[in-house]
């Protein structure tokens, strides 16, 4: 009889397809997007455009779709955006340390499925709740990590995510 936990089979089985450093990669094609928004805006919104998630366009047969709406990056200032992206690499990073790749890439994966759920629902959807879950996911397992607002107010996780669920309730 074999003694092995079931996730145990199931991370073999899947490690060969996961993606190490997911975050890190997803962080640097948001930051290309916006870059290119920013210093060529006419590439950029064409790029944009190419890779968000709607059904109309996935439907039509634009199946890229399904995988490069998550380098949409976030619609704000250069200096929001710098620290968006570098607060999702330092999150996802965290969290794949502590759970694993597979998991991680499992977690992550189970979103994208679910922002295909919604699309195909409500016509669009986009990346920002896959993101929040991570964001919420990492308050969960590090309540009392601090991060420092405005670079010098520190902050711990439990309160920037109660914050969160104040303002999406």
């Amino acid at each position: 009889m074999n003694n092995r936990p079931i996730n145990y089979n199931l991370e073999r089985k899947l490690r060969r397809w996961t993606i190490s450093d997911l975050m890190k990669y997803i962080a640097i094609g948001q930051g290309i997007v916006y870059i290119l928004m920013y210093v060529w805006p006419s590439l950029g919104r064409m790029v944009y455009s190419m890779i968000t998630l709607s059904r109309g366009a996935v439907l039509s047969g634009q199946i890229w779709r399904l995988a490069t709406f998550v380098f949409v990056p976030p619609s704000s200032s250069p200096i929001f955006a710098l620290f968006a992206l570098y607060f999702y690499y330092m999150i996802g990073s965290a969290l794949e340390r502590r759970w694993g790749k597979v998991k991680f890439n499992l977690y992550y994966g189970v979103g994208m499925i679910c922002a295909w759920l919604a699309c195909l629902i409500t016509g669009y959807a986009g990346n920002t709740y896959l993101n929040l879950s991570l964001f919420f996911a990492f308050a969960a397992m590090f309540p009392n990590e601090e991060v420092y607002l405005f670079g010098i107010l520190p902050i711990k996780m439990k309160y920037l995510a109660l914050v969160d669920v104040l303002i999406y309730a």
